[in-house]
């Protein structure tokens, strides 16, 4: 067990894709802050509310970091940084579930004989996929603000709120 742990590279296979899919968030970070700041129009109380939700998660000098760049990324939000964020999403996401397909590849002993635009289709559906899953979490951190938004866009009345923030409204969304 052990030497076919070694023969397939494991270890090294592990830290491709811990290192690809931890560069993507970054750049997915970026696109979500430029989307928020140009959809949002008090991008302050965002900033604010994002940092208070971190400082439990992360250590004091991470949130302030972050904080930093979600400050400039949010004063400087417009239509380039949102194109340039979704393309570097793109881009380290299809790195990181290349390495994935690679891993699996490895580990079930198969030799690869797609052709590279199904390979560029299956990694684009990961990526999608994976960014269902940051919203979605994103989602219930944030959905109290969301349901506020939503509700000041859209003019829908207080009882939506309250079914927005009981479990049976916003979970199933």
């Amino acid at each position: 067990m052990g030497r076919k742990v070694l023969d397939d590279d494991c270890p090294g296979l592990a830290g491709q894709l811990a290192y690809f899919t931890l560069f993507s968030l970054f750049p997915f970070l970026l696109f979500l802050v430029a989307l928020a700041g140009l959809v949002i129009d008090d991008p302050e109380s965002v900033l604010r509310t994002l940092t208070e939700r971190m400082q439990g998660l992360l250590p004091r000098d991470a949130v302030g970091l972050l904080a930093d760049y979600i400050d400039r990324t949010l004063r400087d939000a417009s239509s380039s940084v949102l194109f340039f964020g979704i393309l570097a999403t793109l881009w380290s996401g299809w790195a990181a579930a290349d390495a994935m397909i690679k891993a699996i590849n490895r580990a079930y002993e198969l030799q690869e004989t797609r052709a590279w635009w199904k390979l560029w289709g299956i990694s684009v559906l990961m990526i999608l996929g994976f960014m269902l899953v940051i919203a979605t979490l994103a989602l219930v951190v944030f959905g109290p603000e969301v349901g506020g938004y939503v509700q000041g866009l859209t003019g829908l009345p207080d009882a939506f709120l309250a079914l927005w923030a009981s479990s049976a409204g916003r979970w199933p969304f």
